[in-house]
């Protein structure tokens, strides 16, 4: 395999193929004025991956618009599958949001009288109390509300005492409310 020393500049072609063989060839064709990157075959888009930008010319990553686009008046939801623990999301709640509500969806009946908080770390119950449900009986538990969350921390699923038996899905509904 040979190395390429310097710059490569005015290359002929309206594409530049990188790789070798089928299965790890990839194109970087100019298509007017847009550059595309293709399969081997020119057929398909291929999937390209970065880092979340720094600058302010740089591309976007799918995991960077998620977290920090800003969708004023849009409803979005944290879930966290719970089963016989606490629980943390792995996502976290944009600052500034405010939670329309909370659910506990309990899919299989706790026993030992267990209980769920939903919250976040230092308020437990902040979004749900344990009396806003009960986790022996299956059911849809909803708390409807307008919560301020001033900070982007993780959703927080509380579980008291030790139970041997149950499953249920915590979710969180929040907006960014237009300004």
């Amino acid at each position: 395999m040979g190395v390429i020393d310097g710059s490569l500049s005015g290359i002929i072609s309206a594409s530049l193929v990188i790789g070798g063989g089928t299965a790890n060839t990839f194109r970087l064709k100019a298509n007017g004025t847009v550059m595309e990157a293709r399969n081997a075959a020119d057929s398909a888009y291929v999937i390209v991956r970065g880092l979340d930008p720094v600058g302010a010319n740089d591309l976007v990553t799918l995991s960077y618009a998620q977290t920090n686009f800003d969708t004023s008046g849009s409803v979005r939801t944290i879930a966290i599958t719970l089963a016989l623990a606490t629980a943390n999301s792995t996502t976290t709640f944009i600052a500034g949001c405010r939670v329309i509500d909370a659910w506990l969806d309990v899919t299989t009946a706790y026993d030992a009288n267990a209980t769920w908080a939903l919250g976040i770390a230092g308020t437990t119950s902040k979004f749900m109390a344990t009396t806003d449900n009960i986790p022996g009986t299956i059911n849809l538990y909803t708390k409807t509300q307008y919560t301020a969350q001033a900070t982007a921390v993780a959703f927080l699923a509380t579980l008291a005492n030790v139970p041997t038996v149950g499953a249920a899905t915590a979710l969180a509904f929040y907006t960014t409310p237009d300004t």
